[in-house]
Parts: structure tokens; C-alpha cells; sequence
């Protein structure tokens, strides 16, 4: 045999690798056991050897596959107790031998009944007929007491005698001490205890004291005996030793591993060694001693009363792991195994790799590991990874461990040898082991995601973004998400690149995200991204620059004015600066902040107030030592409060005029607090911040720095749920100036430090209290902005270390709860900051973006146009009108504008959508930012747009005459703004004539089919001119094909107009009739010719008594001779209407004029949107909620609001990110209130279908019944009201048509499958009366019902023509006091009623209206009024009267406004208040 010192064989147990098969074919018949081999397929030999205390051992193995360790299941009696492989290797047996340890939890395991089956088949191994396998011992027996084996690994024997279940404890005592005891059945193995290998002779007895019986040992017997010929220690589960069997008595034998009695496996003495030579040795501990039990691990020599040290001299070793797991993959890469803890399987464990004692990196164990989970019959996620770092790839042999709480893992015997890992095994790894990274993000205006370099992740990797495989740009993965951290990620592995706008073409682009370092793609779930609007200003291509540096400011600069007085003096004894810093628990980081205090030569007297929220740490002890040195106030709180509350206590406590609030965990730099207090002696300034970096750790003692403040803006979020978009805020992060130290005009900067006035603190009511760790310096900020108007400054030039990452994770204690901050208390800030500021910060953005400043959203105002089609080559004169508006717009104001086709509504990131077309399906949009402002402009098609559906949706109309205006006035009371269409000044322009498009009279324009007018009117056979038709469509036309010189571009029409004498123009009737000049008569005038239209109307609005205007063919032909013949009269009328188009018609003043528009609108406008449950838009005009909500809107656009209607369909549409305020006409559709604007129920009808619960989701809850609201109000409190139903006087009002007969009772109303009251106590009274409204088939005769349906505008007439009008009310509206809208209506057209007897009716009307209690009555008071002469009465004059006086749409709405003022004071000012002549 070769000499040297190999590995002994071993018997561990099972080994699991996720590469291992584990399992034995089921294709095998059942047979009883292995050995008779009648297989279907396959031959399955083995044998069980042995069955004793310390397990069980034999060998199997499959003839057909012998190199395949096969799967063993024991059983007792019939039922699994375990599991193993056939792992060791058995020469003698030809395959593979087995042995499996009895579990320490199952110690009564009766020996006659253990059975062992390959695993998943039907096949048991049999057992030898010798099975004791021990050393020969002479047997020793007394009493009850049998002793079969006498060996450092135990004692054990046999006990007679006893009852059946009788529990038995045997007694070993030595020198008639007692050391040790153990329960015992028919047999027993005690341990021998340590403290008897001593090499000498001692008195060993054994004693059973419910048997009375005791055994002596024999002398022989009673010495154990310490081997000093050798020694082991563990390491990584295994344990390593040595051995020289020649120092052995006896010499050699083998060895035997033991948990006390039990046997966890042997080793032969000198395997694989020279004879006699000392030998190595190494063994694998066996998973089933991580336990969290103790144990105690002794190697003894087999058959032997001998037992071998441990490194350290000890006996055993003493073990004790509730971990168990095990690393059994090693690659170039880095390792797997799984690990879970015994104690509670459901515990993520974390997993550490190590050098010696240094942690190299970590991970958690939730991988998932089905083999696992089927060994140790588990479920769960145990697997884990740990990626080599780069560091260790330097050719270093490293012995590593892995552990989990110190613990270390078992490594497979394999794996368990020195790590070198070389810098060529580095290259070779595959880039996707390496790099991970996924883009969670992808929309039309970023791609977000993140990527790291998964064994070097302290360094941020580099991603390039490709756009139709064209790079767009580079960045580094470097920004902060909280999602992101983990054992080994400090969190800044985040990317975002921001899509410039000249991406949007209208079409499919392909996005690619790739990490550089190691050119591999980032997984991004849909790749294709369609960018639905188009560009067509930022596609021009803009030249480069020419090398000069021409300095430019940077955004934001603050441009104020400081007092250059003297540093203010402090009062003697008191300090002129107050630090206020909160703690909890931050020890270390506490004392770096003071550290840094000290070092720092500060200007100013400060105090620094330490408010400590019931620190356990060492945190007070560190505060007590640096207050003999700093000028330092303990403010001790006990538990921790809220960053509100505890800054504002520090605030009443402190003395400084100055306060500063600071976090515990900065580091001071310089003294940064008189750069900031020198900006605080401009009294526009209200609170300056600094410039905050982090640091991040890239290696021992290296460090990067990571800008992650310099003020705060407002970026676009979406809300859960319905998808409600709202501005929040943002860290400005690194920019393109960060390297240039500024001060910077920005809306907020964070409290990690932050200074401004005590008094000024004090008098927003310093932080608000209601927020729990989030927000509070984003709300004193706006409240400093926003309520004192004072400016929020980031000085860059004074900057500070922030340790973010040293106190993200912090708990926090509310009372004397404790809990981490969560996800729920995110979503209550947030759902705080919206209500507070959501509405006036969306408003207070759309004014900035419109004066074109950036300073509260760094993206510019996005207007998006929507016209027919938006390709340059297009035909459609709606876009070049659009194009022409959006260049002025864009160049003057900086704004970016877009335009979209009609079968576009996805409006990624509009402001304001500006519609061309009154068939546009505005109520589809989508992605619009908040407070979407929406815009008609209409230049023709009046009619149309008035028929639109949805122009109640738009905001703003603009009309491009006062004929439309005029029209759209008297049809729905909205007063349009006049914006005709223009000329682009710079691109329409004199120039010199081209000679290919000479000619005297030049048409520009196509023909699709109908007759184009003014080309008809003209006699070429008579008047010989030369005529230029340019447009599509003529090649159709024989009798103008010889004039027809082709389709051009719109580039091409400036030099056409300048070629010809005389522009003709053509108004199609759909603008001549709305006074509409087209675009061609302001292009060609700028161009200085002139132009003759047959739109007169136009002509008159936009230039009186100087534009040529032609109704006919003579008059077109005598103006065509006279300025072709009289060429200086027409230049000097072409002169002075080019004088007044670039005076008053240009695209620049149109912008103005638009923007005037929008400013006004953004002004003291506020945005209503009434919900109402109308199912479809067709069905609107049957539905009283429909007339109900129009009479709203009516009232608020008096009041100078704007409102649009909400049917059921539209309720959460993308029209509502431009709301204000929602006004909810409860029906049968139950509405969810959105944070994002001011919320309101009307409760009209049908009190019992809604909840208290429902109404308290509102702002504000009016209900159309006193009474009703009285109950309310003492479950809700302020937070209802009552608001009774009204009407409209412009609608409802005396008026007689005397074409319609009307009979002289009448009942108008819907029976909803219901016989009403009013209508059944009128058939019992013999009344003679008529029905209007529907659903009454089959409850009353046809002939009594008139109509089902009378038009709203037309109702008034009926009730002004019956001389009694019936009414009544539902019960439960009756019973709750809701009055009837039927009375408001009627009565305000001075009908005489007759209504139900309802106490709130006559509270509110008295004797203005007639009841009734039952059907005589009713009879006789319908027959009292009918003998009156007129067909009212004065009771309804008087009902009359008050109805206008205090119950019209104005008085109610007047009263909306004023609930509106009182919810959101910062919204709208107080409505006017209203008189009875204007409700009239």
C-alpha cells in the first residue's frame, strides 16, 4: 500500500446536493426483500448487517446501475422514521454501504420492528441472521440487570424483570458516587462520563432501583483510559484529527465517533496509510445533530475502553447547533447550500462568508431547495448563494467558513480545502452570474430600473440605454431606493435615464437597457414602447457647438438680495442658534455628530438641545460626556415620539433666534450655519438647507461620496387604486451644475439640516404633527412658501456628511407600541401631504409652468394639440394651424408642445390638451398630468362642436370668431374666448418671386369632391390671366388640369405667395358661415399680397373696410380686373394689410392671448366635476340627474368656476386630473372619493341606500333634507350639512304655449313598477287627471298616460297650463323630510300644487302648497281649485316667490362655495353672495 496520510473512511450520513438524484426508480415490483432480485427492470441487492442502540448498517446497491447511491426509508413498526443514502463505499459489499444513527428523540425504537425499503419501490432489505456486530464480551448478569457491552463508547445490556410499560432509570455509579442516570426500556446504553478516563481503577455499579437490582462491574471492566497518541477539532461541521496507532495500546484499531451511547459512524485505524503509520483523519458530522440540543462528540477506539483528546486536551466536544445546512457547491463564482433553523423552519436566515474572522459578504437563505425540503421533510425557501467578492481573486490560498449567527455550516468533505481563486477564473465567469439587473419602470417619459455588480457591489455599474438600437445615453446605477438594500448592497444600484421629447414620433420604438461593465442586457418584461405624441420641435437638428464656452446660469440661481450688515449679536447668555437633534438609540453615530461640533470654529453662540427618545444604548452616556465640552441641553423624553412632536417640543424649549434641525447621524465639515444664517438677513427667505453627502464604503478605509441633496422639487405619482395622478416630491440628486456651489431658489430642502427664524416656525405652527416620519419638512416648507410667501434656499457651497444608511432601518414607538416603519404609515403621509397641499401645490405648478419657470418641476408646461393627423406631409390644414401655434408657443414661453392624431388619447405627461376637432373622444385620455387643463378651440363647425357630447369637458373654448362666440353664448352660457388663426410672421415674409411659380392668381388648396366655390366663379375664356391651382385632388378636374401645377409641402407655400399678384381664398361654408377667415389669407397677407375671400363675414370681424370680399362671380371679376389692372393701388392695400396682420395676427399674439387664457383660468378658477348615474351618454336627457347636474354647473360657471358632468362610465376617466372639487348627486352607484380633490356628497333622494360609513369618505356631505342632516350631523358632526333640492329659473318659469292643450290636473313622474300614492288615492277619489312619465304599462289604462317623456325645456309649459299639479313622495324620502324636486320646478313656474301631507313640505312652503291625507280629501281639493277662474291661485304666486327667492341652483351653489372655502381655505376665495334678481 503507498504510503502517506489519506482521509479514513467514514460512515456519515446522508449528503444533499441539488445535483444528487434522490430518487429510486418506481417501475420496480414489490418483493420482500432485496436479495431474491425479482425485478421488473432493474436488480436491487442488499443487506441489513446490523441493528443495534447506535443504529442501523449494511450496504445496497442496483446491479444494473452499481454507481448509483441508492435512497433508504426506515420504518417502525410500519411507519417512516427516517431517511439516508447508500453513500460510503464498500469494497467487500461491491457497492455502496449505509449507516443511519437512531434519532435521540426516538430512543424506544423497538429493534425487532426496524425496517429498511429502497426508497419509492416495494422492496425491503433483508437482515443477517448476526446482527450484534460488537466486541466479544463475556455475559455479566445480576437480578434484573444483563451487561452486554462495556466500551468508551458506552455501557449497555439487557433488564429483566420488569412490568409491561414500566418506566426503569438506571443508576451508573463509580466509587459509590453517582454520576449519571437515564431512563431505559428493555435495554440501556449509558455515556461513559468524562470524568471516569483517568487510566485508573475505580468501583463501577450498576443499579435499577424499581427492579432492586444492581450489577458490579468487573475490574477488568472499570478502567477507561485517555489516548494521548493523537487529537481532533471541528471545523465547518467536520472534524479533522490525527492518530499513531503504534502510541495505542493494543495498536491498531478503529475509530468510532459517538454522541454519547449513540454511534455516529466509524472509521477504520489507518486506512489508506502505511501499516502501522499515524494517519489523518477527517469526518463529516451528520445533520441530525443540528438540533439547538447538546451534545457531547467523543472519538473512541472501537471495541476499547480508550477515548481521544480534542485539540484543547477535553474529552468531548461539547456541540450545540440549531442551524442546520450545509455548503455543498463551491464554484469560481462563488458557493450554494441551504441552511434553515430546527427551532422555527419559517425563520430567513442569514448566511455570512468569511475569511478567518472577517465578513466577506452575505446573503439570506430563501432560494428554493426542493431536495432539501423532501430530506428533511420541510417546506420552504433554504437556499442560499454567496458570490466571491473581486478582492478575493488575487491567487491567496484563504481557508473561508460560512456561517449564520456566528455559527459556522457544515461543508461537503469535498469543498472543505483552502480557496484560490485566480484573477483569469474572474474573467471566465459568464456576465449573467455576475451582473444582475432589471428594469421595473418603462413609460414614455423614463426607463427606471436597477443593476449591480453582484461580486463587487460597493461600485456602481454603468447602463446604456438604446433606442431602436441607437445609444441614447450612459448612466451610472447610483441612485437610493430603500428596496434595494440589502446584506451586501448599500441601495444605490438604482437607474433612471429621462426620455428627451424628441423621442415622441407617434410609433413603436424598442428600448434596451444594458450594464456595461459587462455588456449584458437588463431584463425588461415588454421592450416595444409606442410614444404616442410627436415632436416636431425637438427633431429639428440643432447645430453643434463651435467650441466657445459662453457661461449660462444655472437654473434656480437665487437671485435675493442680502443686507450686508454686521453678524447679528446674540443677548448676553443667550445663544444666537438653537440645534435641535433628535435620538434614539444612535450611539455611535451620536458621537461622531459631536466629534465633528468640536472641530468645527463656529461663529456664532449656539445651543444644541438633545432630545432623546428613551435610548437603551449607551446613547445618554455619550451625550453626558460631551456636554462638559459643548454648550449641550439633554432633553430626555422616555419614548419615541414622533420627528414632529419632539422638534417641536425642542423648539419651545429653545432660546436662539435662530432654530436649526439637524439629524444625528451628519458629520460637520465647516461651519456651515453661518453661510445659512447669513441668507436668513434677507427677509424673502424663510428656511436654507445644504448640500447633504453620503457616504459609501468601497473597500477598508475607502470611501466614495454620493450627492443625495440639494433641494427638493415635484415630480408626477401615481396613486393606488383608480390610478390618480398628484405631484410628489423628489430629491433634486445629482445634476449637471452639482459641482458648482450656489444658492438655489427650490421648493423645499430636507430637515436632515435645515434653519430658519424661531418666530416664523412658530408661526406656521411649526411642524405638523399629524405625519409619522415622513414628509414634515416637505409640509413646513410649502407652509413657509405657500402661507408666508417666503423663499426655501439650497446653499451647495456649504456642505455637511450625511450617514443615511446608518439610521434607515430605525424603528419607531408610538406610546409605548413599537413598530417598524411601514408601508401603511408611507401611504397615511402621503394621503396627509395630498389633502394639506396636493390640491393648491398642483395649482400653484400649472401657474409656474406657465410663466415658463422650472423651479417647482424641472420638465417645462407640455402642451399636447390634437388635429387630424400630425405627418408634414399631411393635407389637413388643422395641423399647420396647430404647428404654426405651438412654434410661438414653444419660443416664446419655453413650453414643449405635442401633437396627437385623432385615435390618440394616451397624452403621456400633457398639461394642457388643446382639440382642433369637435369629434374628438376627449373623454378617452389617459396619463394626462394633475390638473389637466382642457382646451376647444373652434374655428369652424360650430354647430358641431355644440352638438359634441363632451364639450361640457372643456375649460377653455376659444372661438376664431365673434359670430361663434356669440352662438356658443346663447346655446350654453359659456363665454368663449376670440383666437382666429394667424400667420407665422418669420416663415410667411416678403421675399423675391420664384420664377417656376409665377403666376396672377394663385389658389392654394385641395379638392376632395365638393365644388370649391371662388374657383367656379372665375371666366378665364373672358378675363386671360394667369391662374395657379397648388393642392391635391385636381388631376380629377379637366376643366382645371391646365392650371393645376401639383401638390407642394407647406415649406413650399411662402414662396408661392410671394410668385403670385393676388392670393385667392375659398372659405368652405362650414367656416364661411361662422365669419372664419382661413389660414391662407393671413399667410398670404404676411407675405405683402393680397388676398380676395368670399368669407365676408370674416372679412368685416378681422379687417373692416379693408379686405376684398366677393358674394358673386361679377364681384369676384371686377375686383380680379381691377387690382390686376391697377397695380399700385393693390401693393399699397397689400402694404397696409400687411401692416395690420403683423400688428394684430400673428401666431406670437395669438400665444399671448392663449397664455392670457390660461393664466386667467389658473387664476380663481376652480374645476368642478358632478358624478351623476347615468348610465350612457344617449340616455342622458331621460335621467333628472342629468338636468339636476346642469343646473349646478350653470350656477358655478356664473360664479366664474367651470364644471364638466360625469356619467357613470366617465367617473374615473382621465378627464378628473384636472378637478378641484367633485360634487358626487349620490344615486344607485356608490363613488370612491379621490385624495386629490376637494370631495362632496349631495344626498338628493333615497336616504336609506346610503351609510354613515360612506358619507364620512367625503369632505363634506350636504343632504337635501334638514331633519335628516340634523341626525347625521350628531354621528358626523360639521362634516354635514343641509342643502334642499332648488331649481332652475332660467329654465322654470310661467309661460303658456298656446298651441299645447294641457288638462287641467296632471301628474308628472315615473311609477318605477310601482302604483304611486298620489295616482292611487286619485283613481279611489274619482279624480278626472292625465300622467306624464314612463314605466306605467300595465298599471294604468294607456289612455290616461299623455307622454312618457316631456323634454326639460319644454316641462315648464305643462306646469304653467294645469291648473293643478299632483305630487307626492316615496315613503322612506317622506319619512326622512326630503322634499320633492317636483315642487321647486312646479312652483317656480306658479303652478298650484297638491302634495302629500309631509311636515318638512310645510315648514319649508306652509300653505304656498295644498295637501291632502287621504283620497277624499284629495278629490275634494282638486275639485275646490278646479272651480277657480285662472289656472293659478294665489298661494302659487306666493310659492312662486319664495321658491326664486331662496331655492334656485345659485343659492345653493353659493352655499357649495362656501363649504369649499371653510374645507380648503387656500382653494378659492369666498363666493359672491346671491340676490333674488340675479337667481332670477
Amino acid at each position: 500500500m503507498a504510503g502517506g496520510q489519506l482521509a479514513a473512511t467514514v460512515f456519515p450520513t446522508p449528503s444533499i446536493d441539488s445535483g444528487d438524484s434522490m430518487d429510486v426508480s418506481s417501475n420496480a415490483v414489490s418483493n420482500d426483500h432485496a436479495g431474491n432480485g425479482a425485478l421488473a427492470g432493474r436488480a436491487i441487492r442488499g443487506l441489513i448487517e446490523r441493528i443495534g442502540p447506535d443504529g442501523i448498517s449494511g450496504w445496497c446497491l442496483d446491479l444494473n446501475c452499481p454507481q448509483e447511491q441508492l435512497a433508504l426509508e426506515f420504518r417502525a413498526g410500519g411507519k417512516p422514521i427516517g431517511f439516508t443514502t447508500c453513500s460510503v463505499e464498500r469494497d467487500d459489499a461491491g457497492g455502496f454501504g449505509f449507516h443511519w444513527p437512531l434519532p435521540r428523540h426516538m430512543p424506544q425504537v423497538a429493534l425487532d420492528t426496524l425496517e429498511a425499503w429502497v426508497f419509492d419501490t416495494g422492496i425491503k432489505l433483508a437482515r443477517a441472521p448476526a446482527q450484534d456486530g460488537g466486541a466479544a464480551l463475556v455475559h455479566h448478569a445480576t437480578g434484573g440487570i444483563a451487561l452486554d457491552q462495556v466500551e468508551a463508547a458506552g455501557i449497555g445490556g439487557t433488564l429483566h424483570g420488569a412490568l409491561p410499560g414500566q418506566c426503569l432509570t438506571v443508576e451508573l455509579y463509580a466509587d459509590g458516587q453517582l454520576l449519571s442516570t437515564q431512563a431505559a426500556g428493555q435495554t440501556f446504553m449509558l455515556a461513559v462520563p468524562d470524568a471516569l478516563f483517568d487510566g485508573q481503577l475505580h468501583q463501577l455499579t450498576l443499579r435499577v432501583p424499581e427492579l432492586n437490582a444492581q450489577l458490579a462491574l468487573p475490574r477488568e471492566l472499570s478502567v477507561f483510559t485517555p489516548v494521548d497518541a493523537g487529537n481532533y477539532h471541528v471545523r465547518n461541521g467536520i472534524l479533522y484529527g490525527w492518530i499513531d496507532p503504534l502510541r495505542v495500546p493494543g495498536g491498531a484499531t478503529g475509530l468510532r465517533v459517538d454522541d454519547g451511547p449513540r454511534s455516529l459512524g466509524q472509521m477504520p485505524a489507518g486506512a489508506g496509510a502505511e501499516h502501522g503509520a499515524a494517519f489523518d483523519f477527517k469526518f463529516e458530522l451528520p445533520l441530525s445533530l443540528y438540533d439547538g440540543a447538546e451534545h457531547a462528540i467523543a472519538i473512541n477506539l472501537h471495541g476499547t475502553r480508550y477515548r481521544l483528546r480534542t485539540q484543547g486536551g477535553a474529552l468531548s466536544l461539547a456541540w450545540r447547533h440549531p442551524v442546520v445546512g450545509r455548503v455543498d457547491k463551491v464554484g469560481d463564482n462563488g458557493l450554494h447550500g441551504w441552511a434553515l433553523d430546527t427551532r422555527d423552519t419559517n425563520q430567513v436566515l442569514t448566511v455570512g462568508l468569511y475569511d478567518g474572522e472577517q465578513l466577506l459578504c452575505q446573503s439570506q437563505a430563501q432560494l428554493l431547495r426542493p431536495d432539501v425540503n423532501k430530506q428533511l421533510q420541510t417546506e420552504g425557501n433554504h437556499g442560499f448563494e454567496l458570490l466571491f467578492p473581486v478582492a478575493l481573486y488575487d491567487g491567496q490560498a484563504r481557508r473561508i467558513s460560512v456561517r449564520v449567527d456566528g455559527m459556522p455550516l457544515n461543508f461537503r468533505l469535498e469543498h472543505d480545502v483552502p480557496l484560490v481563486l485566480k484573477s483569469e477564473q474572474l474573467a471566465k465567469i459568464d456576465p449573467a452570474e455576475r451582473y444582475h439587473g432589471h428594469v421595473e419602470q418603462l413609460n414614455t417619459g423614463m426607463i427606471m430600473g436597477w443593476a449591480w455588480d453582484r461580486k463587487n457591489p460597493v461600485l456602481p455599474v454603468h447602463v446604456a440605454v438604446y433606442v431602436d438600437d441607437e445609444l441614447l445615453a450612459v448612466t451610472q446605477a447610483n441612485r437610493f431606493s430603500a428596496r434595494l438594500r440589502g446584506d451586501n448592497r448599500h441601495g444605490h444600484h438604482a437607474f433612471l435615464v429621462r426620455f428627451p421629447a424628441h423621442l415622441m414620433n407617434g410609433a413603436q420604438r424598442k428600448i434596451r437597457a444594458v450594464i456595461v461593465e459587462g455588456n449584458l442586457a437588463i431584463k425588461i418584461e415588454n421592450d416595444s414602447l409606442r410614444f404616442p405624441l410627436v415632436d416636431h420641435a425637438g427633431r429639428q437638428i440643432a447645430p453643434l457647438p463651435d467650441g466657445h464656452y459662453t457661461h449660462r446660469a444655472p437654473p434656480h440661481l437665487w437671485q435675493g438680495k442680502r443686507a450686508r450688515l454686521p453678524a447679528p449679536l446674540a443677548e448676553p447668555g443667550v445663544p444666537l442658534i438653537s440645534i435641535i437633534v433628535l435620538n434614539w438609540n444612535g450611539a455611535n453615530i451620536l458621537r461622531d455628530l459631536l466629534d465633528s461640533m468640536l472641530r468645527v470654529d463656529w461663529l456664532h453662540d449656539y445651543e444644541l438641545l438633545l432630545v432623546d427618545h428613551g435610548s437603551v444604548d449607551d446613547s445618554l452616556a455619550v451625550a453626558a460626556e460631551y456636554a462638559e465640552r459643548l454648550p449641550l441641553r439633554i432633553l430626555a423624553r422616555g419614548v419615541n415620539f414622533s420627528f414632529a412632536a419632539s422638534n417641536n417640543h425642542g423648539a419651545t424649549l429653545a432660546r436662539g433666534r435662530y432654530l436649526v434641525f439637524a439629524n444625528n447621524d451628519l458629520v460637520m465639515l465647516h461651519d456651515c450655519l453661518a453661510t445659512m444664517r447669513e441668507h436668513l438677513d434677507d427677509p424673502q427667505v424663510g428656511a436654507v438647507g445644504l448640500k447633504l453627502l453620503e457616504p459609501l464604503a468601497t473597500g477598508a478605509d475607502a470611501w466614495r461620496y454620493v450627492t443625495h441633496h440639494q433641494g427638493v422639487q415635484f415630480k408626477v405619482d401615481t396613486l393606488a387604486g383608480k390610478g390618480q395622478r398628484y405631484y410628489a416630491p423628489m430629491e433634486v440628486g445629482e445634476q449637471a451644475h452639482a459641482e458648482l456651489a450656489g444658492c438655489y431658489d427650490l421648493p423645499v430642502a430636507t430637515a436632515a439640516l435645515l434653519m430658519c427664524r424661531a418666530d416664523e416656525f412658530a408661526a406656521v405652527g411649526g411642524f405638523y404633527e399629524g405625519y409619522v416620519y415622513g414628509m414634515e419638512d416637505v409640509d413646513l416648507c410649502l407652509a413657509l412658501r405657500l402661507k408666508l410667501g417666503k423663499a426655501v434656499l439650497c446653499d451647495t457651497a456649504a456642505v455637511a456628511l450625511h450617514n443615511r444608511s446608518a439610521t434607515r432601518d430605525s424603528k419607531i414607538r408610538a406610546g409605548t407600541h413599537q413598530k417598524m416603519y411601514s408601508a401603511k404609515l408611507h401611504a397615511n403621509n402621503r394621503k396627509l401631504y395630498i389633502e394639506r397641499y396636493g390640491r393648491q401645490l398642483t395649482r400653484t405648478i400649472l401657474r409656474s409652468l406657465v410663466e415658463g419657470e422650472s423651479m417647482w418641476r424641472p420638465t417645462p408646461l407640455r402642451v399636447t394639440i390634437a388635429v387630424t393627423a400630425t405627418a408634414m406631409s399631411t393635407p389637413a390644414g388643422d395641423f399647420f394651424t396647430a404647428l404654426e401655434l405651438g412654434e410661438a408657443l414653444h419660443r416664446l414661453y419655453g413650453w414643449e408642445v405635442m401633437f396627437a392624431s385623432m385615435p390618440t388619447h394616451q397624452l403621456p405627461g400633457t398639461d394642457v390638451l388643446v382639440v382642433m376637432r369637435h369629434d374628438y373622444a376627449i373623454e378617452k385620455i389617459s396619463e394626462a398630468n394633475p390638473g389637466l387643463i382642457t382646451v376647444a378651440w373652434v374655428r369652424n363647425r360650430v354647430d358641431q362642436w355644440l352638438d359634441a357630447p363632451h364639450l361640457q369637458a372643456y375649460q377653455l373654448i376659444f372661438a376664431s370668431s365673434h359670430k361663434a362666440i356669440a352662438h356658443i353664448r346663447d346655446a350654453t352660457g359659456i363665454e368663449a374666448t376670440l383666437l382666429p388663426i394667424a400667420a407665422n410672421a418669420a416663415r410667411f415674409k416678403p421675399m423675391p418671386a420664384a420664377p417656376e411659380h409665377a403666376s396672377d392668381v394663385t389658389f392654394t388648396g385641395s379638392y376632395w369632391g365638393a365644388e370649391r366655390e371662388a374657383i367656379g366663379l372665375q371666366d378665364l375664356a373672358r378675363d386671360s390671366y394667369r391662374f395657379a391651382i397648388y393642392g391635391h385632388g385636381w388631376q380629377d378636374r379637366p376643366d382645371w388640369k391646365a392650371n393645376w401645377r401639383g401638390a407642394v409641402p407647406y415649406a413650399a407655400l411662402p414662396a408661392i405667395y410671394n410668385s403670385a399678384r393676388i392670393v385667392l381664398d375659398d372659405s368652405h361654408p362650414v367656416t364661411r358661415n361662422w365669419n372664419s377667415l382661413n389660414s391662407r389669407v393671413f399667410d398670404a397677407i404676411a407675405t405683402g399680397k393680397l388676398v380676395l375671400t368670399n368669407c365676408r363675414g370674416g372679412a368685416e370681424e378681422l379687417f373692416p373696410d379693408l379686405l376684398p370680399a366677393f358674394d358673386d362671380e361679377q364681384q369676384l371679376q371686377a375686383l380680379l380686373r381691377h387690382y390686376l389692372d391697377h397695380d399700385e393701388e393693390r401693393e399699397a392695400l397689400a402694404a397696409q394689410l400687411h401692416r395690420e396682420v403683423l400688428e394684430k395676427h400673428t401666431y406670437d399674439v395669438r400665444a399671448a392671448t392663449f397664455r392670457d387664457g390660461l393664466r386667467g383660468l389658473l387664476a380663481h378658477t376652480l374645476r368642478f366635476a358632478i358624478k351623476i348615474g347615468v348610465p350612457a351618454m344617449d340616455q342622458r336627457e331621460q335621467w333628472g340627474d342629468w338636468h339636476f347636474a346642469l343646473g349646478i354647473k350653470r350656477a358655478l360657471e356664473k360664479r366664474g368656476h367651470v364644471a364638466r358632468i360625469d356619467i357613470l362610465p366617465d367617473w374615473y376617466c382621465g378627464l378628473t386630473a384636472a378637478d378641484d372639487v367633485v360634487i358626487v348627486l349620490r344615486g344607485l352607484s356608490q363613488y370612491q372619493p379621490q385624495p386629490t380633490a376637494i370631495n362632496l356628497a349631495w344626498l338628493i333622494s333615497h336616504p336609506d341606500d346610503v351609510t354613515v360609513t360612506e358619507l364620512q369618505q367625503y369632505d363634506h356631505a350636504f343632504v337635501a333634507s334638514t331633519s335628516f342632516a340634523a341626525w347625521l350631523g350628531e354621528r358626523m358632526g360639521d362634516q354635514v350639512s343641509p342643502l334642499l333640492q332648488c331649481t332652475d329659473p332660467a329654465l322654470f318659469y310661467p309661460e303658456l304655449d298656446q298651441e299645447l292643450e294641457v288638462p287641467e290636473v296632471v301628474f308628472v313622474g315615473n311609477s318605477r313598477g310601482q302604483l304611486r300614492e298620489v295616482v292611487q288615492y286619485a283613481l279611489a277619489g274619482g279624480v278626472d287627471f292625465s300622467v306624464y312619465g314612463g314605466m306605467w304599462e300595465g298599471i294604468l289604462p294607456p289612455q290616461m298616460v299623455r307622454q312618457t317623456y316631456i323634454p326639460n325645456e319644454r316641462l315648464r309649459h305643462y306646469y304653467s297650463g294645469a291648473k293643478v299639479v299632483l305630487n307626492d313622495h316615496w315613503s322612506d324620502m317622506r319619512d326622512q323630510g326630503f322634499v320633492s324636486n317636483r315642487l321647486f320646478d312646479a312652483g317656480a313656474c306658479g303652478a298650484t300644487i297638491v302634495s302629500d301631507e309631509m311636515q318638512a313640505c310645510r315648514a319649508l312652503f306652509g300653505d304656498a302648497v295644498h295637501y291632502y291625507s287621504t283620497p277624499d280629501d284629495l278629490a275634494a281639493g282638486v275639485a275646490k281649485l278646479q272651480r277657480g277662474k285662472t289656472n293659478t291661485d294665489k298661494g302659487g304666486k306666493r310659492l312662486r316667490e319664495l321658491i326664486i327667492s331662496q331655492h334656485t341652483f345659485q343659492h345653493r351653489v353659493d352655499e357649495i362655495l362656501q363649504v369649499v372655502a371653510r374645507v380648503a381655505p387656500d382653494t378659492v376665495s369666498a363666493p359672491q353672495p346671491s340676490v333674488a334678481g340675479e337667481a332670477a
